[in-house]
């Protein structure tokens, strides 16, 4: 029986005959159980800890909401704990603060601690309702289905509740029904009537209120069970609300006429010209998106026969497709990219070796897989992406143990000697490798916001994957090696022999020579790669390989939309949309396909939020001669401008209908005057660069508004500014009397005069004022007013006024970044100044400065890691110098990577950059471990470095072919899911190659530089020493 002696573990597992075994098989059930229990998504979840309050003061105009209890409530909420940034929009009527808590809040604590203030907040303005605080999930859709019928869309209410219900009795946790026209009961009561009858808006609302209610009855027992009792008098139907009697048994509707009624600029949405009900649908967190996926069209293949007819059920998008594809994509590159470093392993390595590396690839998965469930990660789009990364980086080390082993084996040791001394050698330096690239990625792990989280799968599994790799190549593989390779004939296979005799002819006529002559001329070596790497950041410098905060990835949708000014007509609106329509149509006719570019057409709009957006489902990108931006480009330059028209936008940027970079300025002050006045005045010094277009900003615009002062004659008939607002409101905007539920949708009841009852400054002086007494007098005769235009809302940003100011930079390669900082200097600071207020740059610019600060830190923070450990490993300050050298190397060849390929560097680049930096190193490991060794032994600086080279170059280029392989797959594919990966797929597949051939030439050259300093070093010290060593005192006479 084996023991665990003080041979040690690896001696203990290298030489049982059943624990690799029973390892491997742990780790694999382990991995497949895993497997079946992590969630399958796109993306990984990011969610924004936030939490939403709102208040309702029907009685104020946005000014006074800001002012009376915006302001006040936000500088009492910024006390509360982990509270990073609060907004805030006031309007007319309503206060909305957002609260953005940091990522790592107890949003159970946070909501308890709001809700607490909340409830003890006494300067609430009077008529200010109690504010309601609700935490916001930020969830997102998995599939748009589009309900369409012959008649009339309100045909489908019965219908569709019926879905919804089918679909949450399924497992779906959410279904957002939008598209039935929002209907009201409306009471309109003309001014003389209510006058006659000695009545008003308000009153009627409060009969209507007080009548049309439930009354609970008491409840009535029963031998089966108890049910409640109740007096129906909910008359929901506006002939039952017309019957109701008011002063003197008048009924309602002999004083106003009762409808129901469609309300004026409702939401519209309209596939192929035919209006359609929208359903979106939410999965639950408890089931991942395949499922989700798999419930709806079970559900959809159930119902779609039994639908009655001219009912259909469209699938517009469905993100489980993407999740899918991307999947599967990954997954079939993956396979292929196995293959490849099974192909690469079998043809330079021993057949024993080279299966028991292969086998290693799925145990270290599995093994992940365990890592990673364990972790509350799951299976999304980066997460596999890192898999594909980190197929090279599996075999990496069992090729290292397996190269040595065949080594000593060579030398004439046993089987079990061999794979042991294999181990042992090996051991200090994959050490080392795996903890610099853990080094590399750690901060990665590390980096806050949004986009940190978003991307922290990959590094989570990268060092899931070194950590199941260490596992396997220590504690599974030697035993495998040492039974494998001990029932080997000492009799090599021809091919085996022919593929050794050519990589040793290779090695020594080839090579050797090489790394020689780059030894002997080592300054020109070393100059040689400084150039190439100044001409690589030349190249980013200068733009030839530009920047792009965007990832450029084609899909099959397209959507333009305009906005409008606050109190855009619905005609307005309506003339828009078809106008969007049209220009779509005649963009399509443009470019002269045989069969068209456009194949469905969808349409969204409002008048009461002021917007117009249609989205074209265009033919797949392979099927058509432009890219989308081509299209959207001449798709926006169609669609015309207006006075009511405060912005034209598309999908490819949220400013313009130009597809180019934008500016984002924020500007914050203590007023809304001087707000306004350096708003305009920044606008008119961006209007003289020529460059610039569509210059914008978010100042809304609101309705006219009545500013009144009473005069003393109210003051003698018992009248009040509150009391006179009111009516005035009232007379304006009506009153809701009361609110049902009708197939999950709100139906008020609103208590109105007609439209056309107060329509200039007239009317309003004519208007009745009821008095106390219930008389009525004139509202001109005790009070003078005039009207203005009102804000429709007003903004804050951390307690400050704000307003941003946008603009489209007309050349699309420009940087925006350096643009954003110029023009801040230039034309923002001086306006910031010249009003008082504080400024920033948001947007695009903004968000690249911080993840380049962010990103920065995290380099920082890599390299110094990096640098102790290898200082750790080598003993020796100097030597890391000489590993790390090959990060900036590898670097060159990355940017030289993209260049070839056409692609901009993007912020997955940089992510990949860092990868390369932890992955490159260890091949420079591997190789000044040797050197160490044969230093050790007594020999000379260069021999050591030739003949340390030497050693490990199968090794070298064993690591790099089988990284660079696993990636090829994902360079080659053209799919829309490989174009979001592909960037950091370059980074790493050029970086390591280039950065290899640098490690075996140029590394060696260093380092003779490096020893050749540190013994220039040791004799000046040993001078200094010799000259400060005090002389011996001469004996006394």
């Amino acid at each position: 029986m084996k023991t665990l002696n003080d041979r040690g573990v690896l001696a203990y597992f290298t030489g049982h005959r059943v624990a690799a075994n029973l390892i491997m098989v742990i780790v694999v059930l382990a991995g497949l159980v895993a497997l079946n229990r992590i969630q399958t998504q796109l993306m990984p979840d990011v969610t924004i800890p936030v939490i939403s309050i709102n208040t309702t003061w029907t009685e104020a105009n946005a000014a006074t909401v800001e002012k009376s209890l915006t302001s006040p409530l936000e500088s009492a909420l910024s006390n509360l704990d982990d509270i990073e940034e609060v907004w805030s929009w006031s309007s007319e009527g309503h206060s909305q603060i957002i609260l953005r808590y940091a990522l790592d809040a107890d949003m159970d604590d946070a909501m308890s601690e709001l809700t607490s203030f909340l409830n003890t907040y006494r300067d609430l303005p009077d008529g200010a309702e109690q504010p309601e605080a609700e935490l916001e999930e930020d969830r997102e859709a998995m599939f748009s289905l589009l309900v369409s019928t012959e008649g009339p869309v309100t045909e489908l209410r019965p219908l569709v509740q019926q879905f919804k219900n089918d679909l949450l009795g399924r497992g779906i946790a959410e279904v957002d029904v939008r598209g039935f026209p929002d209907e009201e009961i409306r009471v309109e009561a003309d001014l003389l009537s209510l006058v006659q009858q000695q009545t008003g808006i308000d009153q009627i609302a409060g009969r209507i209120a007080g009548t049309n209610q439930n009354s609970p009855g008491g409840l009535l027992s029963t031998d089966a069970a108890q049910v409640s009792v109740t007096t129906d008098k909910k008359n929901e139907r506006a002939q039952h609300i017309s019957q109701l009697t008011l002063n003197g048994n008048t009924p309602l509707g002999e004083v106003a006429s009762v409808s129901r009624e469609t309300r004026e600029g409702a939401r519209h949405y309209v596939l192929e010209g035919k209006e359609v009900v929208r359903l979106l649908i939410f999965p639950s967190p408890q089931i991942d998106s395949l499922e989700t996926s798999d419930i709806v069209y079970q559900w959809l293949d159930d119902v779609r026969p039994e639908l009655p007819r001219g009912v259909d059920i469209v699938v517009w998008w469905d993100m489980s497709e993407v999740v899918e594809g991307s999947l599967d994509m990954l997954i079939s590159n993956g396979l292929v990219g196995l293959l490849l470093v099974i192909c690469i392993l079998f043809f330079f390595l021993n057949r024993h070796v080279a299966w028991w590396s292969a086998i290693g690839i799925p145990i270290s998965i599995a093994g992940t897989f365990m890592l990673l469930y364990g972790t509350g990660g799951t299976i999304n789009f980066l997460s596999v992406f890192a898999f594909l990364m980190a197929l090279g980086i599996i075999v990496d080390d069992a090729i290292v143990v397996g190269e040595e082993t065949v080594t000593q084996m060579e030398k004439g040791k046993p089987a079990h000697e061999a794979a042991l001394l294999g181990a042992k050698r090996m051991f200090a330096p994959i050490i080392a490798s795996s903890l610099t690239t853990i080094a590399a990625f750690l901060p990665l792990l590390l980096l806050p916001g949004p986009f940190g989280e978003m991307l922290r799968p990959v590094p989570v599994v990268i060092i899931s994957v070194i950590i199941a790799s260490l596992i396997e190549c220590f504690l599974i593989l030697p035993g495998h090696l040492n039974h494998g390779l001990s029932k080997r004939g000492h009799q090599r296979s021809r091919f085996r022999q022919a593929m050794d005799s050519g990589f040793n002819r290779f090695r020594d006529n080839l090579y050797r020579p090489f790394v020689t002559a780059a030894i002997h001329n080592r300054f020109v070596t070393v100059l040689l790669a400084i150039v190439m790497a100044v001409l690589a950041g030349a190249m980013v410098l200068s733009r030839t390989v530009p920047f792009s905060p965007e990832l450029e990835v084609e899909d099959n949708m397209v959507t333009a939309s305009v906005s409008f000014r606050d109190g855009t007509d619905e005609s307005v609106v309506e003339y828009y949309t078809e106008a969007l329509k049209r220009t779509l149509a005649e963009t399509d006719d443009s470019f002269e396909t045989d069969n068209g570019i456009v194949t469905q057409v969808y349409e969204i709009y409002s008048a009461d939020e002021g917007f117009a957006q249609v989205q074209a489902k265009l033919v797949d990108r392979d099927d058509r001669p432009l890219s989308n931006a081509d299209f959207l480009k001449a798709w926006g330059e169609r669609i015309p401008g207006g006075p009511d028209v405060d912005r034209i936008s598309t999908n490819q940027d949220s400013a313009s209908a130009s597809s180019g970079p934008t500016l984002s300025f924020f500007l914050a002050g203590r007023n809304l005057d001087d707000l306004t006045a350096g708003a305009n005045a920044l606008k008119t010094r961006l209007e003289q660069y020529a460059y610039l277009s569509d210059i914008t900003d978010d100042l809304p615009e609101g309705g006219d508004e009545i500013v009144f002062t009473l005069t003393p004659a109210a003051e003698q008939v018992g009248l009040t500014d509150t009391q006179v607002s009111a009516q005035l409101r009232q007379a304006l905007m009506g009153a809701q009397a009361q609110s049902f539920t009708e197939y999950d949708a709100s139906l008020e009841v609103n208590v109105r005069l007609p439209n056309d009852a107060i329509s200039n400054t007239a009317q309003i002086r004519d208007l009745p004022i009821r008095i106390p007494d219930g008389s009525w007098v004139r509202f001109g005769n005790i009070a003078e007013f005039h009207t203005q235009q009102a804000f429709g809302t007003v903004f804050h940003h951390n307690g400050q006024v704000g307003v941003r100011i946008n603009a489209v930079i007309l050349d699309e390669e420009a940087d925006s970044n350096a643009l954003s900082r110029e023009i801040y200097q230039a034309d923002v600071e001086p306006v910031l100044q010249q009003f008082g207020l504080t400024g920033e740059i948001q947007g695009t610019a903004q968000d690249i400065q911080e993840m380049f600060r962010n990103l920065g830190i995290a380099a920082i923070a890599g390299l110094l890691l990096i640098y102790f450990i290898l200082v750790w490993v080598f003993s020796n300050y100097a030597w890391p110098f000489a590993v790390m050298s090959a990060i900036p190397f590898a670097l060159t060849g990355a940017v030289f990577g993209h260049w070839a390929l056409g692609m901009n560097l993007t912020f997955l680049s940089i992510f990949g950059l860092f990868g390369l930096s932890g992955i490159i190193i260890n091949d420079s490991i591997i190789l000044i471990n040797r050197y160490q060794e044969l230093r050790n032994e007594g020999w000379e600086v260069k021999p050591a470095i030739i003949d340390a080279s030497c050693q490990r170059l199968r090794a070298v280029l064993l690591t790099s072919i089988t990284t660079v392989g696993g990636l090829i797959p994902i360079l080659m594919s053209d799919s829309i899911q490989a174009q979001l990966v592909q960037s950091m797929a370059a980074s790493l597949a050029f970086g390591i190659s280039y950065g290899t051939l640098l490690v075996l030439l140029v590394i060696p050259a260093l380092l003779t530089y490096i020893e050749s300093a540190a013994n220039k070093i040791r004799q000046f010290k040993q001078w200094l020493l010799s000259r400060l060593r005090p002389k011996s005192l001469k004996p006394q006479p």
